[in-house]
């Protein structure tokens, strides 16, 4: 069975008045929508990506509307990008064969076919966690998706601009080197279309995806049944998750205590801090602020803030840009005062087996903070990753949360070769039980981790980065001793980067 949408088509009419509710609150979307970006005091887009000269010119912004067509036998996600003018039958970019699973919430663990709360969380938290692939041009390709176009739409002589009279000039019907599909993390069903050429976006474009295939694809991939109403309820933003109980079992088996440290937070951390090329952008086109007592501060470094110093970073507002006015603001806090450590067992898998081979077993790590009654806790992490060399990033909180970007090469890498699905929640005591806290409330958005020797001794670093991975809030330092420091060791000595990792496009370079 294949479900078809096609853009602008008339849609029954839908006369429950809880399926109007819907209607109004994720509505069809008929055509893309270019430029919709904030603009700064000096006009410029409010948008941490260099772009191009060719941005505003591109023959791609004479392609209006989208079709949509997903498989239910294959799972696979196809995309026509075309004009409205019906004589312009050489404009048209086709994004063929992407695995939906890619780009849709999942629960990669065992759950019954009629989900529970914390199920239902998860897919929330997915939902809310930008998840965008790369597509390279290509004729055809049986393994993952990819991206070409009618014939005649792109010319095919080299350079990336044109030039008169010695001036550098757009050109317009350059093809661009990947073409990018990004389930926007602003709310369920807003998606963007994103080109680049070799200097950077090239064109940039939102459209409402039709609600009711996204439903029955994340039913058919998920395998449950949830009415759509019901699927409507749960992807909607909620703020207090606090009745959701954390339910790790369902995500590993706990095994033995590794360690239990007091962390100590990196006092001579420059404040602009970041810890991937994303937030390094933000960063520098200073999308954070730092204020105490109404005040901006213009320290340098985390030994100089102080409890209830504030972050304030730009919000993310629709129709999915950054505001040029509005902010949230996240209180700085050192009050990290213990940490533990267990080797897990997971039971969290992407593919029905799991072929990742991971010789020094995994691990979960409790950070507690206050009291002891709030904490993030991060888990399925496998040692053979945890090495000296890079970090081991968990993009999003949640479960099996893929990067907010990457090539499609790398996503069905990790997909189909690489470890298990981890997991991270940010949790409070609840009547003495632990129970989820939505962490978009709080500001957290990732955490990278990465071990490292001084002195002889070993350590784990701990960065916690912000809302909208903007700016890392604080850095901690947690000891490693006993069997997970030789675990440490021996992973980082024998380390070869898997191939998700390292993969690279060198024609595109």
């Amino acid at each position: 069975m294949t479900h078809w949408i096609r853009y602008g088509l008339p849609i029954v009419a839908i006369v429950a008045i809880s399926a109007s509710l819907i209607v109004g609150d994720f509505r069809e979307g008929e055509k893309i929508k270019f430029d919709q970006e904030h603009l700064d005091a000096s006009g410029n887009v409010i948008n941490p990506s260099t772009q191009s000269l060719n941005r505003y010119y591109s023959v791609l912004r004479d392609m209006e509307r989208i079709d949509i067509e997903f498989s239910e036998k294959t799972k696979r996600l196809s995309m026509a990008i075309r004009s409205e003018d019906t004589d312009a039958e050489n404009k048209k970019i086709y994004l063929s064969h992407i695995d939906a699973r890619f780009l849709t919430p999942l629960l990669p663990y065992h759950h019954d076919v009629q989900i529970d709360s914390f199920d239902k969380a998860n897919l929330m938290l997915a939902e809310y966690a930008r998840n965008g692939i790369q597509l390279s041009y290509q004729q055809n390709n049986t393994l993952f998706g990819y991206f070409n176009a009618q014939e005649g739409l792109f010319s095919k002589a080299d350079g990336e601009y044109d030039y008169h009279n010695g001036l550098i000039q757009p050109k317009p019907d350059l093809r661009p080197t990947r073409f990018s599909v990004t389930n926007n993390c602003l709310k369920p069903g807003l998606w963007e279309l994103n080109a680049t050429d070799s200097v950077g976006e090239m064109y940039h474009g939102w459209f409402d995806f039709p609600k009711d295939t996204y439903y029955h694809m994340i039913r058919s991939i998920n395998g449950i049944e949830i009415s759509d109403i019901s699927l409507y309820m749960t992807l909607r933003y909620q703020k207090d998750i606090s009745d959701v109980p954390l339910q790790l079992d369902k995500l590993r088996t706990k095994q033995e205590s590794l360690l239990t440290v007091k962390p100590t937070v990196v006092l001579d951390k420059p404040i602009a801090g970041y810890s991937t090329q994303d937030s390094r952008r933000k960063v520098q086109k200073g999308y954070f602020k730092v204020y105490r007592d109404d005040y901006q501060l213009k320290t340098k470094y985390v030994s100089e803030l102080k409890e209830g110093d504030i972050f304030q970073v730009k919000r993310f507002v629709a129709p999915g840009v950054y505001s040029g006015t509005e902010s949230e603001e996240i209180p700085f806090g050192d009050d990290w005062n213990l940490a533990e450590i267990n080797s897990v067992f997971p039971k969290t898998s992407y593919t029905e087996e799991n072929n990742f081979k991971n010789e020094n077993g995994y691990i979960e790590i409790f950070l507690y903070k206050g009291d002891g009654d709030r904490g993030i806790v991060v888990g399925n992490i496998p040692v053979d990753l945890l090495v000296a060399q890079e970090d081991y990033g968990i993009s999003a909180f949640g479960v099996g949360i893929f990067p907010p970007m990457e090539s499609i090469e790398r996503r069905y890498l990790r997909y189909h070769q690489g470890p298990v699905p981890h997991y991270a929640y940010e949790v409070q005591k609840k009547d003495g039980k632990w129970a989820l806290v939505n962490n978009h409330e709080t500001g957290y958005e990732q955490v990278f981790l990465r071990p490292f020797e001084r002195d002889g001794e070993w350590y784990l670093r701990v960065n916690i980065v912000s809302y909208e991975r903007i700016v890392d809030l604080v850095e901690l330092e947690l000891p490693i001793t006993g069997s997970l420091k030789n675990r440490i060791i021996n992973a980082t000595d024998s380390y070869v980067p898997p191939l998700f990792r390292v993969y690279e496009d060198i024609n595109i370079l």
